[in-house]
C-alpha cells in the first residue's frame, strides 16, 4: 500500500516599508513510509517564532532595516505547512480507500527585535516594542486563519470516499487540499483589506521621538 502526503505551503505574509503583501501559495507531493496504525483525524499544531536583529539610533534606520533583514525583505512573516499522512487500502471491489492519521500545522511566525547593541534612543525603543506587539497581534491572527484551514481539511478529508482507483484518490485528497487552501487564502486576503495590511488607525507606523 502506497502512503501519500500532501504539502501545502501558505502565502508568506509580511510588511514592506509600511505595506504587507502577500506570495502566491505553492505545492508538490511528497512520499512517507506507511504508518504503524491508522488513526482518527485530529490537528496537531507546532508553533514557531523566531526573531532576525536590526539595529539603528533612528525609525527611518530601523525600517531600512526591516526592509532588508526581513524574511523576503518583509518586516514579519506567517509561514504554515499543512501535512495529512493517509493509508490507502484496496477495497474488496477493487476500490481504493482512505484512512487518515493526523494533519500537522507547522507554524512559523518571523519577527524583527532590536539587537544587543542597536543604538536607539529609550523613547524610540519603547515606540519599537509597541510597533512589535501590534506586528505580532497581525501576525497571529494569519496563523489563527491557517489553523482554520488545517481544521477544515482535517474535516474534508476524513469525508472523502472510497475512489475507483489509488490515483484518483490521490488525486481527490490534492483537489480537496487546493480548495480549502484557496478558500482561506481569500479570507486571508479579505483580512488585509478589512485592516489595511494592519495599517489601519496606524497600528504599525514607526516615529522618531
Amino acid at each position: 500500500m502506497n502512503v501519500g502526503r500532501i504539502l501545502a505551503v501558505a502565502a508568506l505574509i509580511g510588511v514592506v516599508n509600511g505595506l504587507a503583501v502577500a506570495a502566491p501559495f505553492a505545492w508538490r507531493w511528497l512520499k512517507l513510509r506507511e504508518p504503524s496504525a491508522p488513526a482518527a483525524v485530529e490537528v496537531v499544531v507546532k508553533d514557531t517564532l523566531s526573531h532576525y536583529a536590526i539595529r539603528g539610533s533612528t525609525a527611518e534606520e530601523l525600517k531600512r532595516e526591516m526592509a532588508r533583514k526581513g524574511p523576503a525583505r518583509y518586516w514579519a512573516s506567517t509561514r504554515y505547512f499543512i501535512e495529512p499522512v493517509y493509508k490507502e487500502t484496496v477495497l474488496p471491489d477493487g476500490r481504493c480507500a482512505m484512512a487518515m492519521g493526523k494533519v500537522s500545522f507547522d507554524v512559523t511566525i518571523r519577527m524583527p527585535k532590536l539587537g544587543v547593541f542597536h543604538g536607539a534612543p529609550a523613547c524610540l525603543e519603547s515606540r519599537f516594542e509597541t510597533l512589535y506587539s501590534r506586528l505580532l497581534e497581525h501576525e497571529m491572527e494569519h496563523r489563527s486563519i491557517g489553523l482554520d484551514a488545517a481544521k477544515a481539511y482535517a474535516k474534508a478529508m476524513d469525508g472523502i470516499g472510497p475512489q475507483s482507483t489509488c490515483d484518483a484518490l490521490e488525486a481527490k485528497a490534492y483537489e480537496v487540499l487546493r480548495g480549502i487552501v484557496r478558500e482561506y487564502d481569500y479570507m486571508q486576503s479579505r483580512f488585509d483589506r478589512n485592516t489595511d495590511h494592519g495599517m489601519k488607525g496606524g497600528a504599525l507606523v514607526l516615529e522618531d521621538c
